[in-house]
């Protein structure tokens, strides 16, 4: 397995294979839904954790003013593309964000929550929620853990373009969803890494959120 963080080695270019289905109008149809939440008066809006920009171009486009980051350089390239978001997107790390507390909602889509231990994802609520005007909203976008448990598939292969090969390999603990992923091209083995998110329960969030002052 590589040494790196696994949500340094996911993040990389390969990941926008792997999870091409995610796609503009499915990102536009889940900014809509979390849009009624907002007025596109309301203020600004942080979308963190922004991977290739999709979601935050979608609420740009439905009227928002929107700033994003993500640690990904490789997925801020492809979010630079965007016209309508190219100079709104920062790079940071979402356990030491530095933008100021001027936020009328924060925004995590596509279970972009969970990646480290309960220590550090109470940390990130915690500093996330520094950032909001007072009344602002958070958004997180989380796994459903009943369903996971439920429908979790042990192993899929998928062959994909420029002879990306993709392995994933999924099991359970009591609390995390765990993804063991090996990337290979033309037979030769690329990559390995094992997504690691934390499965929260309803009763678990609210009590991160109250810590978090949410």
């Amino acid at each position: 397995m590589t040494e790196e963080p696994w949500w340094q080695a996911a993040f990389q270019q390969e990941y926008l294979q792997i999870y091409a289905h995610r796609d503009d109008s499915s990102a536009l149809a889940e900014a809509a839904g979390v849009a009624k939440m907002f007025k596109p008066d309301a203020g600004h809006l942080l979308d963190a954790c922004c991977g290739n920009g999709r979601h935050a171009a979608a609420l740009r486009d439905l009227g928002f003013d929107i700033v994003a980051f993500d640690f990904s350089r490789d997925l801020l390239n492809v979010a630079k593309e965007r016209q309508q978001i190219q100079h709104l997107l920062f790079q940071a790390d979402v356990r030491f964000p530095s933008f100021k507390p001027c936020f009328a909602g924060i925004t995590l889509f596509f279970t972009a929550f969970g990646y480290f231990d309960d220590q550090m994802n109470q940390s990130v609520l915690d500093r996330l929620s520094e950032h909001l005007i007072p009344g602002g909203l958070l958004m997180l976008d989380l796994p459903n853990p009943e369903q996971v448990r439920a429908n979790l598939v042990p192993r899929s292969e998928r062959h994909l373009e420029h002879g990306l090969d993709v392995v994933e390999e999924r099991r359970l603990t009591d609390t995390q969803v765990i993804k063991d992923v090996t990337i290979s091209v033309a037979g030769s083995m690329k990559r390995q890494y094992s997504e690691q998110v934390r499965l929260y329960s309803t009763a678990e969030i609210e009590a991160l959120a109250a810590h978090a002052g949410l």
